[in-house]
Formats: structure tokens, sequence, C-alpha cells
């Protein structure tokens, strides 16, 4: 994982708002994953970093709208 939740998140085309509401967590809980690289190898990090990488694809059977 050599890109950050920063840059993924900029890539996805989100703001640090739009993008906590996606992951049902609050701007300021993201905004310190995002900030502080100590919590980049918590198990919580990694599963916030595979959430965010899915967005835009819809799951098998489904249509995504953003």
């Amino acid at each position: 994982m050599s890109v950050t939740l920063k840059e993924l998140r900029i890539s996805k085309g989100l703001n640090q708002a739009q993008c906590a509401e996606y992951l049902g967590m609050s701007t300021r809980n993201y905004q310190n994953y995002e900030n502080d690289a100590a919590k980049a190898n918590t198990a919580r990090y990694h599963a916030i970093y595979q959430k965010l990488e899915s967005y835009g694809h819809p799951a098998e059977g489904e249509w995504y709208s953003p």
C-alpha cells in the first residue's frame, strides 16, 4: 500500500466529509486516520483503505450511481 489514504481519497474525487460519510464515520475520525502516520499500520486503517478502494465499483449484481 504505497498510496496514502489522502491520495486515494483525492483520486476518488471525494472531500474528507464525503469520504467519512461513505465510510460511516465522523469527519474528524476520518481526518485522524488520514493525518496520523502511526495509524497506518492498524487493522482499522487497512479496513478503511480497502473500503475506499472499492468506492465507485459496484458489488456483483449491483448498479452503482454516485
